[in-house]
């Protein structure tokens, strides 16, 4: 008897067995193997810069598949820019991209670009789809883990750390990811105070030179220098803010910034260098800073000034709007656009500086003291509404250019008996029609070699 049952019971397993293998050759034969896959640069991806997802879908057959569907909402970490897809539609609202009919064999693609957002959910699951039973389900679902790194100051510019005893920082201009970035607030920059755990203490030479789309710059404190060239040719720059660190702006660090109408330069300013304003044509006021001991020449040729104001500086004085040095014996710069038609520099001043008075366009009459003995170059330059001009006896030196493009000056008046030292002093000044000078020396003005190119408009007086 228990022979038997357990040969009905072996009968019975092989039936199952017989069974559900010829259910698989069914299943088999009468199913498809849909697949997703996904892949994205997730090389420490950063708010507020793009990203593109690409998702592949495929069949491995043996079937046709129908209603075929891949769906991948987009989280709310991201803001959907495009999508480029190579078969089907795809809705970025519902995150359903619709293949339909999808043949054994078949591959289709879509790449769908987003901006990363500040913050929300970076994460995405994508699924796959379809009417026939699918072989593998364990290829049909795929989560792709996004770690976003947030959006820093100091991930916005290039730099160089420079070793030693306490390593320093200096940025050297912009970096890739900040001219990849489409957010408009990267056009209002921000010095980080560190990188890397190291002080920042420098702009570098020509770091942003040309940058004409930053709007305003603010300076980190402990940035101590800021380098030659370094914010030339900004054309909408509007606003820079500096911190007390600062010590030291170089040559021509803002020249031609036209969008500057102010700037405020801390009292730790102890140097300013060659042209560093030149050309802001806009910047209409200047405060001398407390501790500033050297500035250099042509500071703020073409600048539209309207005056200078100090509070306390052993280096230099202001008079009336007007810079000098501490003890007013060196006009160091007249505000060209200063409202006054007349001005009269003061008696013990015995040296205009380079390009003091240049493009002073409303100066119709400059007097002279008597104290002046040397003009420098270009001191008078494009003063176009001068038209008579005194010099005075103890002037002995003129330098070149220094009273060039007056186009208006139809006479000049010298009385130094001696020639001035010179060369070219009235270049392009069109309309002179007469060089007086004391009648005595005449002649000898004529022979000077400096002197002899006016010649035929020299006259006594």
């Amino acid at each position: 008897m228990r022979f038997y049952l357990k040969a009905f019971i072996f009968l019975i397993l092989t039936s199952l067995l017989l069974s559900c293998s010829k259910d698989e050759e069914i299943d088999t034969k009468n199913a498809a193997d849909l697949s997703v896959a996904v892949t994205a640069n997730l090389n420490n991806p950063i708010a507020n810069t793009d990203l593109t997802f690409n998702l592949i879908a495929s069949n491995a057959g043996p079937l046709d598949a129908t209603n075929v569907e891949v769906l991948s909402k987009i989280p709310s970490g991201y803001t959907f820019i495009s999508a480029q897809l190579s078969d089907g539609t795809y809705n970025e609202e519902t995150g359903i991209w619709s293949l339909g009919k999808f043949s054994n064999g078949s591959t289709a693609t879509l790449s769908i670009h987003v901006k990363i957002n500040a913050s929300g959910e970076y994460n995405t699951k994508t699924v796959i789809s379809g009417e026939e039973k699918d072989l593998i389900i364990t290829n049909n679902e795929v989560t792709t883990a996004v770690n976003v790194k947030p959006l820093t100051d100091d991930l916005l510019f290039t730099y160089e750390i420079v070793q030693g005893a306490k390593p320093e920082v200096v940025i050297t201009g912009l970096s890739q990811l900040w001219k990849d970035l489409t957010i408009s607030s990267k056009y209002d920059l921000t010095i980080p105070s560190k990188i890397e755990g190291y002080p920042v203490t420098k702009i570098g030479g020509h770091a942003f030179e040309s940058q004409t789309e930053i709007s305003s710059i603010t300076i980190s404190n402990g940035v101590t220098t800021i380098g030659e060239y370094a914010f030339v040719f900004c054309d909408n720059l509007t606003a820079v803010s500096i911190p007390n660190s600062v010590t030291s702006i170089k040559q021509y660090a803002f020249k031609s910034c036209p969008g500057l109408t102010n700037i405020n330069v801390p009292d730790t300013v102890e140097e300013i260098g060659n042209g560093a304003f030149m050309d802001c044509i806009n910047l209409t006021s200047f405060a001398i800073p407390n501790n500033l001991n050297s500035l250099g020449d042509v500071v703020f040729l073409n600048c539209p000034l309207v005056d200078f104001t100090l509070k306390s500086n052993s280096y230099f004085s202001v008079i009336d709007g007007v810079l000098f040095n501490k003890e007013v014996t060196a006009l160091r710069n007249f505000p060209s656009a200063k409202s006054s038609d007349a001005y009269a520099i003061p008696e013990g001043v015995t040296m205009i500086e380079i390009a003091a008075f240049a493009y002073a366009a409303k100066l119709t009459e400059i007097t002279i003291p008597e104290s002046l003995t040397t003009i420098q170059q270009n001191a008078f330059a494009y003063c176009t509404a001068l038209k008579t001009l005194t010099i005075p006896k103890n002037v002995v030196q003129i330098s070149f250019f220094a009273f060039s493009y007056n186009t208006n000056l139809t006479s000049v008046t010298i009385n130094s008996t001696t020639p001035p030292n010179t060369d070219r002093p009235f270049l392009n000044c069109k309309n002179l029609k007469e060089i007086k000078v004391p009648n005595a020396s005449l002649e000898v003005y004529k022979a000077s070699v400096e002197w002899s190119i006016y010649k035929d408009i020299l006259v006594a007086q």
